[in-house]
């Protein structure tokens, strides 16, 4: 793992708002190291995962119970909508979900794990899920949102918040007028 390598994945979990610009910085480290860009991605993911990890095990530890129904609880990110990837058959073999769905999970984990660390509670078992995309006029043609839900469906169970999407009682996705950011809230029931 090279430091350029580390600070890339950093900087895409704190700072980085948009895939493409992700995108476009792993091409150019994998110009500038002679490699492809999915070994610089796959050695970043890593930097992330356990970077997540860390941040799970240090919620374990302080064993934080359910909320209490009502509760609801929220997060902004900024930057446009990312969508569950899917993989694709291609001559034979998969092709994988790409790098701006688990750059997308990942930063969303990453918000709820820190949100979870500020506001102790933050886990339940049944809930209401409202997300709402903001875009300029509106306008929503990729990614599916389907494919945004499942996302952030993905990224609560991995941050703990939920413990089974299967338990959601009711999933609200909608689209407004605004600058490019989604807005997440989870209601507990």
């Amino acid at each position: 793992m090279t430091p350029a390598r580390r600070d890339l994945a950093l900087w895409a979990l704190a700072e980085c708002r948009r895939p493409r610009e992700l995108s476009a910085r792993v091409q150019d480290l994998a110009r500038a190291e002679g490699v492809r860009p999915p070994t610089v991605w796959k050695s970043m993911s890593e930097v992330i995962r356990a970077d997540l990890e860390a941040r799970r095990e240090a919620l374990r530890h302080r064993g934080y119970p359910p909320i209490t129904p009502g509760t609801t609880v929220s997060i902004i990110l900024p930057g446009p909508a990312v969508g569950q990837g899917r993989p694709r058959i291609m001559g034979g073999r998969a092709a994988g979900s790409g790098l701006s769905s688990e750059w997308g999970r990942f930063r969303a984990e990453r918000a709820w794990l820190t949100l979870r660390a500020l506001t102790p509670a933050v886990c339940v078992d049944a809930c209401r899920l409202w997300i709402t995309v903001c875009r300029p006029g509106a306008r929503l043609v990729k990614p599916d949102l389907d494919n945004v839900l499942k996302l952030h469906l993905d990224a609560l169970m991995g941050a703990g918040c939920i413990l089974d999407d299967a338990r959601c009682q009711s999933l609200t996705v909608e689209v407004q007028d605004g600058p490019e950011q989604v807005s997440v809230t989870l209601t507990a029931c």
